[in-house]
């Protein structure tokens, strides 16, 4: 069986590097992963300070609750906006990435010997190209950018 993972990292490198052509959409995903993180973050916090200035009943108890609910409500316009960002901008640059791939796999399959095709089936390498890259382009829109977000919540 084959598990040789030094070769498999040199080869997720190499998928990763032709990504640089879609490098502004992916830095804008990933400010918009930051600021989604961050907010993540702040929203625990802030309900936890709403819950605790409820139980104590200040005098200006609704002033308060009105200033922490409002950055509250900010927190989670911000976000929603972060997620939009990370969402959108990802996926963009995914596709991107994708459609590039399957035109240069396509370009290499129509170069390829006709002695290859005597053993292959069509139906067998048009599913090979399009499922394949299909999980690549999860893998480069949902599964790195969630790996990333996990790891700073759970520390």
């Amino acid at each position: 069986m084959y598990n040789n993972s030094g070769d498999s990292m040199k080869n997720f490198i190499r998928l990763m590097m032709r990504a640089k052509a879609y490098h502004k959409f992916i830095i804008i995903g990933f400010i918009g992963m930051c600021i989604n993180t961050a907010m993540q973050l702040c929203g625990p916090k802030l309900t936890q300070k709403l819950v605790k200035l409820v139980t104590d009943m200040p005098d200006d108890l609704p002033k308060q609750a009105l200033n922490i609910a409002l950055i509250l409500l900010a927190v989670y316009i911000f976000q929603g906006l972060g997620q939009y960002l990370r969402t959108f901008f990802l996926h963009k640059a995914a596709w991107g990435y994708i459609a590039d791939l399957r035109v240069d796999l396509f370009k290499k399959i129509e170069w390829l010997s006709l002695r290859f095709f005597t053993n292959k089936q069509t139906g067998e390498l048009v599913s090979r190209v399009v499922n394949d890259t299909a999980q690549l382009e999860s893998l480069l829109a949902h599964s790195v950018p969630d790996l990333l977000i996990n790891g700073v919540l759970f520390t």
